[in-house]
């Protein structure tokens, strides 16, 4: 028999029972020799009986696992775990071309009086696919990295069915699939209508249609060309599940096509409440670093781009501005604003403060990039293209909307403002431009000081 090692093994048993697993199963000896493996150890780790079978487990295992799995062996020789079996773990596997594979193993003392123990090696498995996600999500990888493996930790158990997840992006939905489920079933560019997913986010909750083909109206949940499309591509149900996402207004779903063949919708149930919960994980994670760089974005004060995200965005406008067409800025700085605060406090005068921000924002085109750069001075970068007799309108429309009073708890006031220009050439950057407008409001504010500055 393949995989035996000497007439003194009594591997009949195991080669009777365990021979064709799809599961790879190995019997080692107390002193860590493989005596027997099933046919699997070839279609899994791609090594030959004989290569495999003879030598010591030791030599396959991960350096870093092997302490650990001594420690489990010896306590399985010691009857530890009559009464508490042994817990499945992840090892490190060497397959035959070198690469370290996880598996997950189990093992137990076999009926056999040698006391062999029997060690079931998985591929698949919920620790195998929870210990890819936890590793994505602990090293930073992208969102949808972690969404991918989300999918996979709930779809291994039934990979031919359809197993979607739509979740919420910058830029609107995106969704992650797996293999054998058409475009149009996947969304959120589906030409054929608002998919099962879109209807339970309508709803708040979870859809589910056990036979598309029944003969019910599903009229209201389904169009007749997507269930033209499911059924052609071998579906003959769903299920769409919300679930929650912190991160933005709209949440995520879960979908399932479930195919006639496989297992009832009641069968995915499971699969979807872990993968819930680990997309609960994964948004809660996201919601908490979009809320950081949100901070880091905004003045929380005005509402307007903080001066870090303000630079930021001078230098992408550089990166799009057409080839010879000059940035145009503007750097405003409010005259009276101290005095607003020594005479009524810092509570009314972040109130004025935030209220000629927002003035400065209404006067202002589209396609203009504003920021407070910090204190009571603003930035302003024009939208490409903007002409010098534009720009100063600008300027004179800005002016205008701080020169009249703001009102306040103890009355008006006027802050007023000086406003630096500059219309750059193709040559210069934003942040030129930027620190040019600075230097024209200084001069700005020095001629008024003294009228023969500059003359």
């Amino acid at each position: 028999m393949p995989g035996v090692v000497g007439p003194q093994e009594d591997t009949g048993w195991f080669a009777t029972n365990l021979q064709h697993l799809s599961d790879m199963v190995l019997v080692i000896s107390a002193d860590t020799t493989i005596v027997w493996g099933n046919e699997a150890i070839e279609h899994t780790m791609g090594w030959r009986h004989d290569e495999f079978v003879g030598r010591s487990f030791a030599e396959f295992l991960h350096p870093d696992d092997l302490e650990r799995a001594s420690e489990v062996a010896a306590l399985v020789g010691q009857e530890v775990f009559v009464e508490d079996s042994v817990r499945p773990a992840l090892y490190r596997i060497r397959n035959r071309d070198g690469e370290w594979v996880h598996l997950e193993l189990n093992s137990s003392k076999g009926p056999t009086p040698d006391g062999h123990l029997i060690v079931v090696c998985r591929f698949t498995g919920d620790l195998v696919y929870s210990t890819q996600l936890l590793e994505a999500v602990t090293r930073g990888a992208s969102v949808e990295e972690q969404v991918a493996a989300t999918l996979d930790l709930g779809r291994w158990r039934y990979p031919q069915q359809g197993y979607v997840i739509v979740h919420r992006v910058d830029h609107g939905y995106t969704a992650v699939a797996g293999p054998g489920v058409p475009p149009d079933l996947v969304g959120p560019d589906s030409p054929l209508g608002d998919l099962p997913w879109r209807k339970a986010l309508e709803v708040g909750a979870t859809l589910e249609v056990d036979d598309l083909v029944d003969g019910m109206d599903r009229s209201h949940l389904i169009s007749d060309e997507l269930v033209a499309v499911a059924t052609a591509a071998g579906f003959a149900g769903f299920l769409a599940v919300p679930i929650p996402d912190d991160g933005y207004a709209e949440d995520a779903a879960i979908v399932v096509w479930s195919r006639r063949a496989g297992s009832a919708l009641a069968g995915h149930r499971y699969a979807i409440e872990t993968m819930a919960q680990a997309l609960t994980l994964v948004f809660q994670q996201r919601a908490h670093r979009l809320k950081l760089e949100r901070a880091a974005f905004t003045d929380q004060l005005t509402g307007l781009p903080s001066r870090r995200r303000f630079l930021t965005l001078l230098a992408e406008a550089d990166a799009e501005r057409p080839a010879g067409s000059g940035p145009v800025a503007l750097y405003i700085d409010l005259d009276d604003f101290k005095s607003v605060n020594d005479r009524y406090g810092h509570g009314i005068g972040d109130h004025v403060l935030a209220a000629a921000a927002g003035r400065v924002a209404a006067a202002l085109p589209p396609g203009t990039i504003v920021g407070r750069l910090g204190g009571d001075e603003f930035g302003i970068l024009c939208a490409a293209g903007t002409t010098a007799a534009e720009a100063h309108a600008l300027t004179s429309r800005i002016a205008d909307a701080l020169a009249r009073p703001i009102a306040h708890e103890q009355g008006r006031v006027v802050v007023g403002a000086t406003i630096g220009l500059h219309v750059g050439d193709g040559a210069q950057s934003a942040l030129v431009a930027l620190d040019l407008a600075d230097q024209s409001l200084l001069v700005a504010k020095a001629d008024r000081k003294d009228p023969t500055v500059g003359a």
